[in-house]
């Protein structure tokens, strides 16, 4: 039989081996690590690791967009009267009366006087006018398109504004104030007749007559057509037409967008001729004009109508009803007025 083994020697071979083998990993993995961290420290600090998602984590909550920045909100235009002028405003420094026979042109230059501020007949020092094609115009009753040169309309830094009107109650408050020139300049005292619509009327035909023949510049311009002040040979000459029938209001309005005094009080009117013939005055309009004379006003204004607007619209006119009256003198359509 061979001899007995030493277990002590053989154990203590053994661990001395798995010893080496040990410290052989591990000087290798802490000369892995040495290498490492020099390479680590060259390149810079490596970026932490994030931590694991949990399976139940909600996902991020995006940051808030930036708030968007806004432009200011328009500026509203103004309140009033139809103002085609606004956009033109920029260029416009100074506003400017256009004045069209029976629109309350005297009240407003009146109440503008006033107050240091020449519109209409107050820009003239002589009255004066001129001779046109078919009559004597005052100067501040010719239709700018027929102005001579220079002509004051043609200014491009002014801001142009008129008043219009019904052209039926326009011819109407034209026979009354005749009526009141008759009276002032030719001595005439206004008769019983002369009040009715007999007697309208009777004028309003000879009128229209007159017109036919060419004389469309008579009575000192009171019977051109309103448009033929504010749109003609292809130019616009009213920048802001206001009415009549609201003119309290749009005037005031139109003032405070130009920052100047004047202001009309409700109801004020400074050439009021309806004294005369009151009961006429207040009278339906569809009881007072004639056929033949509601075909004329339609033929002679038909601008007026197109672009003012007809309140008779659908109406034919009354049967004329005959009555003998005082025929007015054959001169009187042909007066004139200096300041109407």
């Amino acid at each position: 039989h061979p001899p007995p083994l030493d277990v002590r020697n053989s154990m203590g071979a053994f661990q001395w081996l798995l010893l080496l083998i040990v410290l052989g990993i591990g000087s290798g993995g802490l000369f892995l690590q040495y290498r490492l961290g020099l390479l680590v420290s060259s390149q810079g600090s490596a970026p932490p690791c994030p931590p694991p998602a949990l399976a139940w984590s909600h996902p991020p909550t995006p940051p808030a967009p930036p708030p968007a920045t806004s432009s200011p909100p328009p500026t509203p235009l103004p309140r009033g009267p139809k103002a085609e002028a606004d956009s033109r405003r920029g260029r416009r420094t100074e506003l400017a009366f256009l004045h069209i026979p029976k629109c309350a042109g005297s009240t407003l230059e009146n109440i503008a006087w006033d107050l240091g501020i020449k519109w209409g007949h107050r820009t003239y020092s002589d009255g004066g006018g001129a001779k046109l094609s078919s009559g004597w115009c005052s100067w501040w009753h010719i239709p700018p398109y027929l102005y001579p040169s220079p002509n004051p309309y043609e200014n491009d830094r002014k801001e142009f504004f008129c008043v219009t009107r019904d052209p039926w109650t326009r011819v109407l408050s034209e026979y009354l104030y005749q009526l009141k020139i008759w009276k002032r300049d030719d001595k005439r005292e206004v008769t019983e007749q002369d009040c009715t619509v007999f007697g309208f009327n009777h004028w309003l035909k000879s009128t229209f007559i007159k017109i036919g023949k060419g004389t469309t510049q008579m009575q000192n311009c009171h019977m051109v057509p309103q448009w033929d002040f504010i749109e003609a040979n292809g130019r616009r000459w009213c920048h802001t037409v206001l009415r009549v029938e609201n003119l309290t209001l749009e005037f005031n309005e139109l003032m405070e967008r130009w920052r100047l005094p004047p202001r009309l009080q409700e109801g004020e009117h400074h050439n009021k001729a309806k004294s005369l013939c009151p009961e006429l005055a207040s009278m339906n309009l569809t009881e007072v004009f004639w056929v033949q004379n509601v075909r004329k006003m339609r033929s002679f204004y038909d601008r007026d109508f197109a672009n003012l607007g007809d309140s008779l619209a659908g109406f034919n006119g009354i049967k004329p009803q005959p009555l003998s009256i005082q025929k007015p003198r054959s001169n009187v359509s042909g007066s004139r007025d200096r300041k109407s």
